[in-house]
């Protein structure tokens, strides 16, 4: 059972596997950006993939929770990159900063304010995806889990009441940590997602990229 749960981590760590900064950018169309449910696994749900241990029925909703929260950390993450990485490549920034200087331009006020709020968000997106974490930030709960699980199992009666005390305890604790984290940043992603949007549809399109000059 522990070999699953570390194989199903696995599976989501790749499927929410972003860009790197140094992948190219399309010139006529951002690259898509990350939406809230990229990173799920495909085909079956990780509900229907993952199989949960026999307990009570208090310890089963404590395991979800955790497996729920591991995943959208990692999720929100992966999105938290893509659109870091489509800021960058559409230079975002600097293309307001040049409408927003052009004065007789109709949306040069607009442009303006679509800036300061757009670093606004960009700067406390980075920060929040890039500073320590109340939890690890690539095992998320999945210790406190493992230990859940163990915990789990049938065993003797004193045993049992102790070790299951502790862990529920120590998937508690994770949660109230981990899930504020999830929300900020989820939070984060969307607003910046929508600042984007809204930067495609007042600027002008970007330039082609000139062809590689012949040898």
């Amino acid at each position: 059972m522990i070999a699953t749960a570390f194989a199903c981590w696995a599976l989501l760590t790749t499927a929410a596997a972003g860009p790197s900064a140094d992948a190219p950018a399309s010139p006529e169309k951002p690259p898509p950006a990350a939406g809230p449910a990229e990173g799920r696994l495909s085909g079956a749900s990780a509900e229907e993939q993952l199989v949960v241990p026999a307990g009570a029925p208090e310890d089963q909703a404590r395991w979800r929770a955790g497996h729920e929260v591991d995943q959208r950390l990692t999720i929100e993450l992966s999105v938290s990159s893509r659109l870091q990485w489509a800021g960058r490549t559409r230079r975002y920034v600097e293309r307001l900063e040049a409408l927003a200087g052009k004065a007789d331009a109709p949306a040069s006020a607009r442009a303006g304010e679509l800036l300061a709020r757009y670093r606004q968000v960009a700067s406390e997106n980075r920060r929040m995806a890039t500073i320590p974490w109340a939890v690890d930030k690539t095992r998320g709960c999945q210790y406190p889990l493992l230990e859940l699980q163990g915990a789990m199992q049938p065993g003797g009666p004193a045993r049992r009441a102790s070790v299951l005390a502790a862990a529920r305890e120590g998937i508690d604790d994770c949660l109230a940590k981990a899930r504020p984290i999830a929300t900020r940043l989820g939070g984060l992603n969307d607003e910046l997602r929508r600042l984007q949007d809204a930067a495609e549809a007042l600027l002008p399109p970007m330039p082609a990229a000139a062809p590689p000059a012949a040898r």
